[in-house]
């Protein structure tokens, strides 16, 4: 344990002793109190994280599990910095924390809307509509990853490792998680994505696709999902290939590229579709209207591997639970064989 003037020391060092011009290793410091180390531990303590047991026994490949822990502030920070850099889809939902127990989340679909309407006249009925409300339990999901380092590189980490670490690992938990986002089906663990929740698809067919045609089917998909919602799309999802190719022919043709939302482009969308298998999807989305819960990232350090007795394997997983069925109408689709490869 450390000594008291040494907790002072620890804690009055800086604002927490990892990230940015903090003393210590975070993922240092996991590794050496998964393996008993006291001072790591206290350090662990100090900083805010709380630790927890995972179960003992080894796993496919020999590794036994040591512990988890939660990330403190700053760790998270960089976590979250990782995955901004990639997800463009996540952020356009409305975000909530996801509850502390429970593998489902517990929510509601609004089925009859209550009503609001201008009082003509004073002592004269008022609006009057029975809610409706259906009940709907998205799933928790689990996003998780890992990497293999050496004890050597925990052994003599300094907290510039933390950031390198922390920001891989974001990146790749922000790639995953617009892709569940889009195009996951909800089974085998996947959340539903907007494709599997789209409540309308507006089918463009060509065989000789053109920019101008494709941005009429895209409005058309617009009204319809601004119509059936009472609020028009916050954001128009496509593969940057769609994109790219939509600019070129905007230039081409002379016209101004307006499809009444932002557009957002993500490797997320498949371009794998079709009777083709070549075809890509045009996602609106009314973004506010649909929620992601998500729990902070842990993080657990793995010693003992059987084919690297000197290997450290650090596994990073995220609790998620994506709300999309909750609305249908607020998304809509542009599928068909006008969405073939246009390269």
């Amino acid at each position: 344990m450390l000594r008291t003037e040494e907790i002072e020391l620890v804690a009055g060092d800086v604002a927490a002793p990892y990230g940015p011009g903090g003393s210590r290793s975070y993922f240092a410091d996991v590794y050496r109190a998964a393996t008993g180390d006291a001072r790591a531990a206290d350090h662990l303590r100090l900083a805010g994280v709380q630790a927890r047991d995972l179960t003992t026994g080894a796993g496919a490949d020999g590794d036994v599990p040591t512990g988890a822990a939660t990330m403190p502030a700053a760790i998270e920070a960089a976590v979250a910095e990782g995955v901004s850099a990639v997800a463009v889809v996540a952020p356009l939902l409305d975000a909530q924390p996801l509850p502390a127990a429970g593998m489902e989340v517990w929510s509601a679909q609004v089925a009859t809307p209550p009503a609001v309407d201008v009082h003509a006249a004073e002592n004269t009925a008022v609006a009057n509509t029975d809610i409706s409300l259906d009940p709907i339990r998205p799933p928790v999901r689990t996003l998780a990853g890992t990497v293999v380092t050496s004890r050597q590189a925990l052994e003599r980490a300094t907290p510039a490792l933390d950031a390198i670490i922390a920001r891989e690992f974001g990146r790749a938990l922000g790639a995953r998680l617009d892709v569940q986002l889009v195009r996951g089906d909800g089974t085998a663990g996947q959340v539903t994505g907007l494709l599997a929740a789209a409540g309308s698809t507006v089918t463009y067919t060509s065989a000789s696709p053109t920019g101008a045609e494709l941005v009429s089917a895209i409005a058309d998909a617009y009204q319809q999902a601004a119509a059936a919602l009472g609020q028009p799309p916050t954001a128009v999802v496509m593969h940057p290939r769609r994109a790219a190719w939509l600019r070129a022919e905007a230039a081409a043709a002379g016209f101004v590229l307006d499809l009444g939302a932002p557009i957002v482009e993500t490797t997320a969308v498949p371009t794998n579709l079709g009777a083709g298998t070549n075809e890509d999807r045009v996602i609106l989305v009314a973004g506010d209207r649909l929620t992601l819960h998500s729990a902070p990232p842990v993080v657990a350090a793995h010693t003992g591997l059987a084919a690297n007795p000197l290997g450290v394997r650090l596994v990073m997983h995220q609790y998620v639970a994506a709300n999309l069925t909750r609305r249908p109408e607020a998304v809509a689709v542009v599928a068909g064989t006008g969405l073939v490869n246009p390269w």
